[in-house]
Order: structure tokens, then C-alpha cells, then sequence
């Protein structure tokens, strides 16, 4: 297929804090001890009982970042409201209970590139790379990530949504659309973030104990071994990147990790670029962690 018009590269921003819709979540209930922090997503709850006791009062030492009801002479619940920390006081026939929450509400930064050409038919193919960043200080172990795509007349033409899992605090999940062979133009990308569960577990990043070194590249693939140093088993991912001259993502391969201590595997990667497109760079992203 011959290209004879270059239609431009074109960087969009979809938006500097995604749209975020926070489903419900399963309660974690518990007996309290008699001191215990948690971490607590804002929008979802936890439940404690008093074990061998009766809740007298309830006492916060801040106002507005969680509200907590009272179930019965022994439950209560407490649900996120906004980020920050707070303590709740339980004052029981014996000895007070103390619950350390700390709220975290998620964030995150969503940003496109879009590369658009015209075939000698005059069909047009489009090129989207999608980039979410967590800014949520903390891992997000899941969350859906929708797109719209809109032509040169301001019609919607493609609405979709894909899952991301286990992407660290200030790391980049990376995805490609194609939208090839169409009779119209994409002019502008729209993406955001809905159904988002914060990993609240303890976990220890591993991306410096995984190295991924390239050992072989042709005009269609390019091969890397991939190593943990790790004593201990490592999860996660590692986004393979290629970027145009112009900085425009132009193929992504995401690859799963599940790495046993000291092992190297190899992966060999067959690239299909879009035509008119060339090879500017490829860039590594690496998402590894393990569960403590």
C-alpha cells in the first residue's frame, strides 16, 4: 500500500487528572486491636469489631476524611472520604482502641499521541498511544481504562475500554490503538479512568533487580533477555515502546512477569509499524514488584 500524503503528528493531552468513577468495594472486616493502621481507598470502607467489649464512644481527631458509623454495641464501619490521615478513638468498657487511617484517593494523569496518514485510496489510518501515569501515591492493583475517539466531523466513531493491573505510584501504563483503513480522520482523542481498586497490602518494588537487555534487531523484531536478580519471586510487567522521530508511540508490546529467583528468559518481539512510520527509538518501561 502506497502513502502519498502525510497528514501530520499531532501530541494530545486528553487530560491532566483523568475522570475517575470509583466503584464499591468489599468490605474487610476484622476483630480491632488495640492498635492498628490501615490504609483506606477514599469512596470504599472497612469493618472492625470490638472482641469482649462494647463500643462507648467514637472519637475522630480530624474532621471530613472518614465518616464512621456505628453497626451495633460491638461493629462499626469506617468509609474514606478524602485523602489524609486521622485517628479514630473507640473508648470501650476496658482500654480505648486506636485506629490509624490513612486515606488515599486515586489520581491519575492520561495522555495521548495521535499519528495520522492517507493512503493512495484515500483511506485514513490512525495511530493512538495512550499513556495513564498513577499519581496516587500508592500501587494501583486495578483499574479500566476508556477511550473515545472522535473523526474531523465531531462524530464518535470508536468508544472502548481496556484493564490495567499493578502499576506503581508515578508509573506509566502504556497501550496502542490502531484505527486503520477508515473514510475519516481521527482529530481528537478522549481518555479516563473508572472502576480503580489501590493495592493497600505491603509490596517492594523490584524494578531495579530486573534488567532487560536487547541481544537481537531486524526491520520486523527485536529479541531481550529479561533477568531477575531477585531473591524472590517478582511479578509485573515490562512495556516495550517504540516512538517515531517525533516522539509519537507508534508500537507497544506489553509483556506479563513472572519471574522465580535468578531466572533470565528471552522474548522475541514481531513489530508491525504503520506505514509511513520509521523507527525513532525503543524505551523499556518496567513495572516488577513483589508481595511481602
Amino acid at each position: 500500500m502506497k502513502f502519498t500524503k502525510k497528514l501530520g503528528a499531532v501530541v494530545v493531552a486528553a487530560s491532566l487528572a483523568c475522570g475517575l468513577v470509583v466503584s464499591a468495594a468489599p468490605k474487610s472486616q476484622a476483630n480491632l486491636k488495640t492498635k492498628e493502621s490501615v490504609i483506606l481507598q477514599a469512596g470504599k470502607s472497612i469493618e472492625r469489631g470490638v472482641f469482649m467489649g462494647t463500643i462507648r464512644s467514637i472519637k475522630l481527631s480530624k474532621k471530613g476524611i472518614v465518616t464512621v458509623k456505628k453497626l451495633s454495641s460491638t461493629r462499626l464501619r469506617v468509609t474514606g472520604k478524602k485523602a489524609g490521615k486521622v485517628t479514630v478513638t473507640i473508648k470501650t468498657k476496658s482500654n480505648p482502641l486506636y485506629l490509624y487511617v490513612t486515606v488515599k484517593k486515586p489520581s491519575f494523569s492520561c495522555n495521548s499521541t495521535l499519528f495520522t496518514s492517507q493512503t493512495s485510496s484515500g483511506k485514513f489510518n490512525s495511530t493512538v498511544g495512550i499513556t495513564v501515569t498513577n499519581k496516587s501515591g500508592i500501587m494501583v492493583s486495578s483499574m479500566t481504562v476508556n477511550y473515545e475517539l472522535t473523526d474531523v466531523t465531531g462524530t464518535v466513531v470508536e468508544a472502548k475500554s481496556f484493564y490495567a493491573s499493578y502499576v506503581g505510584n508515578n508509573q506509566t501504563f502504556y497501550r496502542l490503538v490502531d484505527y486503520s483503513y477508515k473514510d475519516t480522520a481521527i482529530a481528537s482523542v478522549k481518555v479516563n479512568v473508572t472502576d480503580c481498586s489501590l493495592y493497600t497490602g505491603k509490596y517492594t518494588d523490584q524494578n531495579k533487580n530486573i534488567t532487560v537487555n536487547p541481544t537481537n534487531q531486524t526491520d520486523s523484531s527485536v529479541s531481550y533477555t529479561i533477568s531477575n536478580s531477585a531473591k524472590k519471586n517478582v511479578s509485573g510487567s515490562v512495556d516495550v515502546v517504540f516512538y517515531d522521530a517525533s516522539g509519537n508511540i507508534i508500537y507497544v508490546r506489553n509483556i506479563s512477569l513472572y519471574m522465580k529467583p535468578n531466572e533470565t528468559k528471552t522474548e522475541n518481539i514481531n513489530f508491525y509499524l504503520p506505514q509511513g512510520t520509521a523507527i525513532g527509538n525503543i524505551q523499556i518501561y518496567k513495572r516488577a514488584y513483589s508481595t511481602n
